[in-house]
């Protein structure tokens, strides 16, 4: 019984693969048709030739060759190793006049898409004379400048100073708060016993540096004794920096000595006026606008309900400079009076300026205290 199953197996395998065969034999002859079929057409209409037969030469084949100049297939000099990925960049040919152009790779110089500009630190510097004779013109020179404009500074002071460079002295600190640009920025020395030509020198800050030019001579400055003053930079008359200044004022001086100081603007400025003032008001607001002043702001905002508080006295406890804008509204003015009372107690750095004249009744308290004479602030 076995045995036959097994016969009628194999017998049928055999059919299964002889039908397989022929088949796929079927197949293949049916694909070798339709090939030459399509040779056929393509001979009947005119195509070109295949590759391994060569083109007829026509006319229009010779024309061609003799307008088309001939492919060298000379391979190029190798390629000098480039320096840098910049170098490498650089190097690579200009999209394709036909086909498909790819976008070029972009430039390492560029700037980031999206990328923060971090302000630039701003700084302000004056150049003076050490010692001087009476009555005998000095230079006193004064800058502000971005940091990046540092050896652009140098390099001027060397113009208008030439050989006194050599007795220079460099102090740098890094500025807390920048000043915007186009703001527009007032120096103003302040030397007692000195005349000043120019009083005060107003400049736009729109390029990386700018020079204050000014000349000080001693007129009434008492002999042998050091003068100490300082140059005062204020941005709608709210000041932004104090470099101090010391003059030795003496009969038998050689050549003026000359020294210098560089300082950063003030961080924190507590401003304190009459609200009657309203031209003051505004100048601060601007100022505050012009620099950017998170410490300014918060002196405005606390200040224009007229009330004292808490949080006033502690911003006058952390204020670099005490500026008092004096006036006779100011001086009638109870809230004023407390805040300068305050910044005595705490031994804060006090700036009284003014611009009326006569000056208002200055306190005893405060009469050991020098008043500068702001007339722009009437404006």
């Amino acid at each position: 019984m076995d045995l036959p199953i097994a016969i009628i197996l194999i017998v049928f395998t055999i059919i299964v693969l002889v039908t397989a065969f022929l088949y796929r034999r079927q197949i293949w002859d049916e694909v070798e048709d339709l090939f030459d079929e399509d040779d056929e057409k393509s001979l009947e209409s005119g195509a070109a030739p295949l590759p391994n037969e060569p083109e007829p030469l026509t006319d229009d084949v010779l024309k061609k060759e003799a307008v088309e100049p001939e492919v060298s297939h000379t391979s190029p000099p190798a390629q000098a190793p480039w320096d840098s990925e910049h170098d490498a960049l650089e190097s690579v040919s200009p999209a394709p006049t036909r086909g498909i152009a790819r976008e070029s790779a972009p430039s390492l110089s560029s700037p980031t898409e999206g990328m923060a500009i971090v302000p630039e630190t701003v700084k302000f510097s004056a150049y003076y004379p050490r010692e001087t004779a009476p009555q005998v013109w000095q230079p006193l020179v004064g800058y502000i400048f971005r940091q990046s404009a540092t050896s652009d500074v140098v390099k001027d002071v060397k113009e208008v100073l030439g050989a006194r460079l050599q007795d220079f002295r460099r102090a740098e600190e890094n500025a807390h708060e920048t000043v915007s640009e186009g703001a527009l920025v007032t120096a103003t020395p302040h030397l007692p016993g000195f005349q000043v030509n120019p009083p005060t020198l107003a400049l736009g800050f729109y390029e990386p540096f700018h020079r204050f030019g000014f000349k000080v001579r001693a007129t009434s400055a008492p002999l042998n004794r050091a003068v100490n003053g300082n140059m005062t930079f204020s941005v709608e008359g709210v000041i932004v920096a104090d470099l101090p200044i010391s003059i030795f004022v003496g009969e038998m001086v050689g050549e003026a000595m000359t020294g210098a100081v560089t300082k950063a603007p003030y961080n924190s400025i507590f401003c304190s006026y009459s609200h009657d003032d309203t031209q003051i008001v505004e100048r601060v607001e601007k100022a505050y606008h012009a620099l950017g002043m998170t410490y300014l702001r918060d002196v405005i905002s606390l200040r224009s309900g007229q009330a004292w508080n808490d949080e006033l006295m502690h911003l006058i406890e952390e204020a670099d400079i005490f500026q008092l804008f004096w006036s006779k509204a100011a001086a009638d003015s109870r809230y004023v009076r407390q805040e300068w009372e305050y910044a005595l107690q705490h031994g804060r750095q006090i700036r009284p300026v003014y611009w009326e004249q006569p000056i208002a009744k200055v306190p005893d308290e405060l009469r050991s205290i020098h008043f500068a004479f702001v007339p722009d602030l009437a404006e």
